[in-house]
């Protein structure tokens, strides 16, 4: 690994990523959508997992929260339900760096973590405005929301088509951007503090490990620094379904309570609409080889030399 260049300096992701491509250091990482933009064309230069630019299957999901908080959302689950129906997640995948850099999703546990299953809870492709709208009929309340998203093109990107779908079950979202970045502690710091004002949030959750625990009880039960939950979600009954499953030892079984409950929560409570999973997406130089991913860039495995042509992708 000798003489491996990390590019750590300054600059914007997509100046990052020129570099690499220039060969000016060997590796960087950021956002896999940030790779797919069409201004750095690297997909026509080299193609998907043939030479220097890899993409895995990701653990991070992209979702929206919903601030159970407030009056719009406070003990409405079918008005949460609703807007998970009136989503088009394939549209919104656009906004994520396309089919790509992302899959859509409606569940909160991603494929790869112990415990997924694959169910159908929401549609993954367009979206079923006839139920969104049963179930937000007379639970639309003031029919405002407040939409915290951060400053940047792609997440506001995202809330304004949010904002066109929701509008189609008669919910009104102002968007507020936010000047902090979604893959930050500080972004989510702010929507945990007391006193935010926001009833849907864009996020981010990319929890340490791949345990269905980190996905579930650290998004939903788990308490932030200042006392709350991000979506301050209070259920007696999921959460004591959370604890449940977290004290089951024995592999097989905590993997099936995990999977109920993440069907559960989706279809029943739905705290949360998730998105999609976002792959991981990974550029080297031309003169890294031994390629390994898992889902990013080993780096104790990768080695040097003039590899152009010699890819070893790993599990």
């Amino acid at each position: 690994m000798d003489g491996f260049d990390v590019d750590l300096r300054g600059g914007s992701p997509q100046d990052m990523i020129r570099r690499v491509d220039r060969d000016e250091a060997d590796w960087g990482h950021t956002l896999g959508a940030v790779f797919m933009d069409p201004a750095l064309g690297l997909v026509a230069k080299y193609g998907i997992n043939r030479s220097e630019l890899f993409v895995r299957p990701g653990l991070t999901l992209r979702m929206l929260a919903f601030n159970s908080a407030r009056p719009l959302f406070r003990n409405n689950p079918n008005l949460r339900r609703a807007v998970n129906f009136a989503l088009d997640r394939s549209a919104l995948l656009a906004t994520s760096g396309g089919p790509v850099a992302s899959r859509p999703s409606d569940q909160y546990l991603p494929r790869g973590v112990p415990g997924f299953r694959d169910v159908d809870v929401y549609p993954l492709s367009g979206s079923s405005l006839s139920r969104a709208r049963e179930l937000a009929r007379g639970n639309l309340r003031s029919g405002k929301a407040v939409f915290y998203v951060p400053d940047f093109p792609l997440p506001l990107q995202a809330a304004q088509l949010v904002r066109q779908q929701l509008a189609e079950i008669g919910l009104d979202v102002v968007i507020r951007p936010i000047p902090l970045h979604i893959a930050t502690a500080a972004y989510l710091e702010r929507l945990a503090a007391r006193g935010e004002r926001w009833d849907i949030a864009l996020i981010l959750w990319t929890p340490n490990i791949p345990d269905p625990h980190a996905y579930i009880n650290m998004l939903l039960e788990a308490e932030f620094g200042n006392g709350t939950t991000l979506t301050r979600f209070r259920s007696r009954l999921h959460r004591a379904a959370m604890e449940r499953a977290a004290r089951t030892s024995q592999a097989r079984q905590r993997s099936r309570a995990y999977a109920a409950l993440d069907a559960a929560l989706a279809k029943e409570a739905a705290p949360l609409a998730a998105l999609n999973t976002v792959n991981e997406v990974t550029l080297v130089s031309s003169r890294v080889g031994c390629v390994v991913l898992r889902p990013v860039l080993v780096l104790t495995v990768a080695c040097l030399g003039e590899w152009r042509g010699l890819r070893a992708p790993g599990p």
